[in-house]
């Protein structure tokens, strides 16, 4: 997401918006000499004066919102490039919090020993803090890969240096 992108041109520098609006004037000259033959050589009518002033008025009021619109163009780039810059950020801050998440939980399990002998592990915790969960299964040391889950589980006691599990134990299921 590294691309740059290009500032928008202003509508009035743009070479589309000037060919339509001189194709414009040209096809209105065009049709007022097919109509009228020569215009220019029309005497003057005062009833058309309001009806140019209003067509001044429409084109400078069409003017306006044309620079208005390229503003509008602008600050919505602008805006575009600001929420990438920002959601860069937030995706950096997510990122190190979550390594501060791996941290810290690879700090807290340092302090925790699983006693293996033969056929039963014991969990020492000498962490100081508690252990809320416990998920146990016996994995191959080449592969990573589990080799076996246990039997049975169920509510365990504390005799003082590890859990252990209680005499009547209940599965959980």
């Amino acid at each position: 997401m590294n691309e740059e992108r290009e500032r928008p041109k202003p509508l009035l520098k743009d070479w589309r918006v000037r060919g339509v609006a001189a194709a414009g004037v040209v096809a209105g000259f065009l049709i007022g000499l097919v109509i009228f033959g020569a215009p220019w050589h029309l005497p003057s009518a005062w009833g058309d004066i309001p009806t140019w002033l209003l067509a001044a008025g429409a084109s400078a009021a069409a003017w306006i919102a044309l620079l208005q619109l390229s503003d509008l163009r602008r600050q919505i780039a602008e805006d575009a490039e600001r929420n990438r810059k920002r959601d860069q950020l937030l995706d950096k801050q997510i990122a190190e919090a979550e390594r501060r998440e791996r941290s810290e939980r690879r700090r807290l399990v340092q302090g925790v020993e699983v006693r293996f002998n033969g056929r039963t592990g014991n969990v020492v915790n000498n962490s100081g803090r508690p252990i809320n969960d416990i998920t146990t299964k016996v994995m191959s040391k080449v592969d990573r890969h589990s080799l076996a889950i246990p039997e049975k589980c169920g509510q365990l006691f504390d005799d003082g240096h590890a859990w252990r599990y209680g005499k009547d134990a209940k599965p959980v299921s």
